[in-house]
Formats: structure tokens, C-alpha cells, sequence
């Protein structure tokens, strides 16, 4: 069983070696786009090389010192500070500057030289700690940032294809939970746990490229949290004294009910907050504390509570011609896609459309 296991790893290495490879040439080509594939071509090419280097220095002829391989091992961890790195720039583009992360890889990498030298299990140790701790810290602030990105994206966007970035967190939490299994459950370092972590990392990695190949970038003017909250102390301080917010709600509401009821302004599938506040005629300061003091809700459900609305309407003038197709439904509703059309219809009338047009039906007989 042992032998066997030790066969698969090493032809998993050499598969792993040739995916990575291939992936970083085929970043490198589009790496200018932006930063972000820029990091993800630097993180296909340092794990590629860490599977080239696994195939030469942990051989027959280098498996034999202990040192070397704790040494090896502890360059793999390097790998860590540029995967943080492209994880936070999904999150927050232009975050990480370059200087951050390549001196955290310089100090474990100057930790494993030590090691090297000076072979004392208190330096493996730190290497170790060093590594995880900027990894369980890159993670943390990638799902904070995410939490922040989301509600930029329902306070300015009426829609959120391709640019909500949960598939970020899900990878980078899976990439990091993995890395603290393997190393729990296989210390000391088996064939089958490194099979296994071979094959788990070609599946996330995998699904992470095909979402990271469709994200859209949108970039944000980020503040820091002290000045976030200094900020809102100011804005209701002055900005919004009691007068000001008597104004915008006798001034926008009427606005507002003849853009959505009469000019029917949520059918634009592109529809973003400055458009909204173009057509009302006011700022997007006004039109947000209306609808988030005012209504309670945010930009992106105040829209598409509408497009569900107008799709209900839509509907029941299909099942009276007994004829009904969902897509067409979710692009004359305002939509721009299916999928998105589903999960909202589902979250305002708690059933699917295909649900909600069978009871209409119903209805009618």
C-alpha cells in the first residue's frame, strides 16, 4: 500500500507540475490586463516551481537528510504571502502594494536558509508560525474587505453578475483550512496525505480559475474604518441636519415614484445609483440616505423589488396565453440573467417563478 502510494504521489507531482505550468504561461500572456492576473501568474509559477523542486530535492538521492527536506518544505511556505496578496486584490484592487508581500516572503525565506544552517527545531517552528499567521491574517482581512465590497455593490449596482466575490472567500478559506489539516493530520508527512493534498489543491485551484476568468473588476475609493466612522459623525453632523433631510424626503420621494411607476427606470438592466440620482435630479449622497434612512433598504433591493414586481405582472399576462418563457420573463423584467432572476424572485415571493406562474395557473381554473 505504501509503494503504491508513494507511485501515485510522485506522478500526482508531475501532473501538478505540468497544470501549474501551464496555467502560469497562460496568465503570463494575459498578466497586463490587470494586477490581479498579474499575482495569479506570479502564484501558478512559485507553486509550479514548488512541485519542480519537490520532484528533485525530495528524490532517493536527497530523501536521505532530514535536513534538506524540513528545508525544502520550508520554502513552499513562501508561496503563502503571494496567494494573500492575489486573494486580497479580488477583494480590494490595489490593496497590497508589492513591497508588503515580497518582504514577508523574503523573511521566511531567510528563515529557511537559517534552518538550513543552523538546523534547530525552534526555527522550523517559527518559519511555521510566521507563515500561517500572514496566512490566517490575509484570509481574515479578505473576508472583512468582502463584507465591505458586497454592500459598496448593493449600495451603487442594480445588479451584481460577475462582480460579487464570495467564490474568493470559499476558495481562500478552503485553501487556508487545507493547509491547517494537512498539517495537523499529516505530521509527520505521509504518502497518502500528500496525495490527497495534491488532489484537493487541484481542485481548488481549478475552480478558482474558472470564477477569477469572469470577475469584473470594480474598483473602490477605500477609506480606512477610523476615517469610515469619522466620517458618518461628520455627515450627520452637518450634511444631514434635520432640515436637509426634510428636503430630500419632500423632494425625492415624488421624484423617485414617477422615475420607477411612470418612466419605468429599473427595465435598464445596467441601471447603477448615478443613473437613479441623474434621473431624480439630485446627488447620490441624497438618494442614498433616502433609501437607506428613508426606506430601510438599499439601492440594489429597492430595484430589483421592482423588476420582481414588474416579472408578476409579466407572468400572469403569459398564463393567460398558456405559454411561458422564464428567460424572456427575467430579460423584460429588467435582469440580466436567469440565475439572478431566480434567486431574487425566490428571496421577495419566498417560491421559485416556475412555482409562482404553476399557482397562477391554478388560480385561473
Amino acid at each position: 500500500m505504501i509503494g503504491i502510494a508513494e507511485t501515485l504521489a510522485h506522478q500526482l507531482r508531475g501532473v501538478a507540475f505540468a497544470y501549474f505550468a501551464l496555467a502560469s504561461c497562460r496568465f503570463f500572456r494575459i498578466r497586463k490586463r490587470s494586477r490581479r492576473f498579474h499575482l495569479l501568474f506570479l502564484c501558478t509559477l512559485w507553486i509550479a516551481a514548488g512541485y519542480l523542486k519537490d520532484s528533485v530535492f525530495l528524490s532517493e538521492f536527497f530523501s536521505s537528510s532530514e535536513k534538506l527536506n524540513v528545508a525544502m518544505s520550508l520554502l513552499d511556505l513562501t508561496s503563502f504571502p503571494v496567494i494573500c496578496a492575489f486573494l486580497l486584490e479580488v477583494v480590494r484592487p490595489g490593496a497590497v502594494k508589492d513591497r508588503l508581500w515580497i518582504s514577508e516572503a523574503t523573511v521566511i525565506l531567510l528563515l529557511a536558509v537559517l534552518y538550513l544552517i543552523f538546523p534547530l527545531p525552534a526555527l522550523e517552528i517559527a518559519t511555521y508560525a510566521v507563515s500561517y499567521s500572514i496566512a490566517l491574517s490575509g484570509i481574515a482581512a479578505m473576508v472583512v474587505f468582502s463584507v465591505r465590497y458586497g454592500k459598496y455593490l448593493s449600495d451603487n449596482f442594480s445588479y451584481k453578475e460577475n462582480m460579487e466575490v464570495r467564490w474568493a472567500v470559499v476558495t481562500g478559506s478552503a485553501w487556508f483550512l487545507q493547509l491547517v489539516i494537512y498539517a495537523i493530520a499529516f505530521t509527520p508527512a505521509t504518502w497518502l496525505g500528500e496525495c490527497l493534498f495534491i488532489v484537493s489543491s487541484l481542485v481548488i485551484w481549478s475552480i478558482l480559475f474558472y470564477f477569477v476568468k469572469r470577475q469584473r473588476t470594480v474598483r473602490i475609493q477605500w477609506t480606512s474604518p477610523e476615517a469610515a466612522d469619522k466620517g458618518k459623525e461628520d455627515d450627520s453632523a452637518s450634511e444631514f441636519s434635520e432640515s436637509i433631510v426634510r428636503n430630500i424626503e419632500l423632494t425625492i420621494a415624488p421624484r423617485l415614484a414617477s422615475c420607477m411607476q411612470d418612466d419605468k427606470i429599473y427595465l435598464n438592466p445596467k441601471l447603477k445609483l448615478g443613473d437613479l440620482a441623474a434621473a431624480v435630479g439630485t446627488n447620490v449622497k441624497y438618494l442614498t440616505y433616502y433609501l437607506q434612512h428613508s426606506l430601510g433598504t438599499s439601492f440594489y433591493d429597492y430595484i430589483n423589488s421592482f423588476r420582481v414586481e414588474e416579472a408578476c405582472r409579466i407572468i400572469r399576462e403569459m398564463e393567460s396565453s398558456g405559454r411561458i418563457n422564464m428567460t424572456d420573463v427575467a430579460i423584460r423584467s429588467g435582469f440580466n440573467s436567469v440565475s439572478s432572476f431566480n434567486r431574487y424572485f425566490f428571496k421577495i415571493m419566498s417560491v421559485s417563478p416556475k412555482a409562482f406562474y404553476t399557482d397562477e395557473v391554478r388560480k385561473g381554473k
